[in-house]
């Protein structure tokens, strides 16, 4: 009976090496593979079943990703235009605020105000009284 004189472990790792070769080999001969792809080719898939992995052909044409890129690629456009014009408005908005004033400004204003009409009734009332005496 022949012995190897490897240990079990390297002759293990040997031996699945070598099976792992000779699959690669057999998977190989049924792709075919190609430099370039026409926009009309479809994307091949992988279809898990029980057994494994089968190669199959998807729906999805190399058009179609291309497609999908420009579409992206219009999204964040679009995006980065929309974020563009919120900073815009979040800028007028702010201007807005400082140029209007606080609460605390408008109410102040609205005291003065209510203050220089009281003055202005009293003097009113002082004119009034004057306008009786002199006549």
């Amino acid at each position: 009976m022949y012995r190897s004189r490897m240990r079990p472990s390297l002759l293990a790792a040997t031996t699945l090496t070598a099976l792992l070769l000779a699959g690669i080999g057999q998977a190989r001969a049924g792709v075919e593979m190609a430099g370039s792809a026409s926009s009309y080719d479809n994307l091949a898939a992988v279809d898990s079943t029980s057994h494994g992995g089968q190669l199959t052909e998807s729906n999805i044409s190399v058009g179609d990703l291309k497609e999908m890129q420009k579409h992206i690629n219009k999204l964040n456009q679009l995006s980065s235009d929309q974020a563009d014009t919120i900073s815009a408005l979040r800028r007028q908005v702010d201007d807005l605020k400082r140029d209007s004033g606080s609460a605390n400004d408008i109410s102040g204003i609205q005291r003065g105000l209510d203050e220089q009409a009281r003055k202005t009734d009293q003097l009113q009332r002082s004119l009034d009284d004057l306008a009786r005496k002199v006549k």
